[in-house]
C-alpha cells in the first residue's frame, strides 16, 4: 500500500513535471514567435536626435546623423567601447540596487505589490520617458532649439 502510494505520487510528480515544461515551452514560443528576424540589425537606422542638458538646464549637444537629407549623427557602438562612467550612470538611473540583486530586486517587488494592494498603480508613464524627452517637453524659459533657426 504504501508502495502504490509512493509510486503514484512519483508518477503525479513526473506529470506535473512535464505539463510545467510543455507550459513554459508554449509560452516561450508564444512570445518569440513574432520577433524581427536578427539581419534585421544589420539594417538598423537611428533616427531620432537626442539632447544632452547641463546640471543648469542648458544644451550641451545635439546628437543627429544624416539619413534621407535629415541631420542624423549616431553610430552603433560596443558595449566595450562605451565609458564605465557612462554605463553606472545609466544603472543607477534605472535600479540603485542593480549590483544587490540578481535581476528581480525583492524589495522593490514588495514595494510594488503594496502599491498594488492599496490601490497605488504605477507606470504607465506619467512623463515622457528620459531617453525621448525634448526641451518642450522641460519646464525651461528657454525657447527650443529648432525654434531659434
Amino acid at each position: 500500500m504504501l508502495v502504490r502510494l509512493a509510486r503514484l505520487l512519483l508518477w503525479g510528480l513526473l506529470g506535473a513535471v512535464l505539463g510545467g515544461a510543455a507550459a513554459l515551452g508554449y509560452l516561450a514560443y508564444a512570445y518569440t514567435r513574432d520577433l524581427p528576424d536578427l539581419s534585421a540589425f544589420e539594417r538598423l537606422r537611428l533616427t531620432a536626435t537626442t539632447t544632452l542638458y547641463a546640471r543648469d538646464g542648458s544644451i550641451l549637444a545635439l546628437l543627429a546623423s544624416v539619413e534621407d537629407g535629415r541631420a542624423i549623427n549616431r553610430s552603433l557602438v560596443r558595449l566595450s567601447e562605451v565609458s564605465p562612467a557612462a554605463l553606472a550612470a545609466i544603472v543607477f538611473s534605472e535600479d540603485r540596487r542593480f549590483y544587490s540583486h540578481y535581476g528581480v530586486d525583492p524589495v522593490r517587488l514588495l514595494g510594488a505589490l503594496y502599491a498594488v494592494l492599496t490601490g497605488d498603480l504605477q507606470g504607465g508613464a506619467p512623463s515622457p520617458p528620459r531617453s525621448s524627452r525634448t526641451p518642450s517637453s522641460r519646464s525651461s524659459p528657454r525657447p527650443a532649439p529648432w525654434s531659434a533657426r
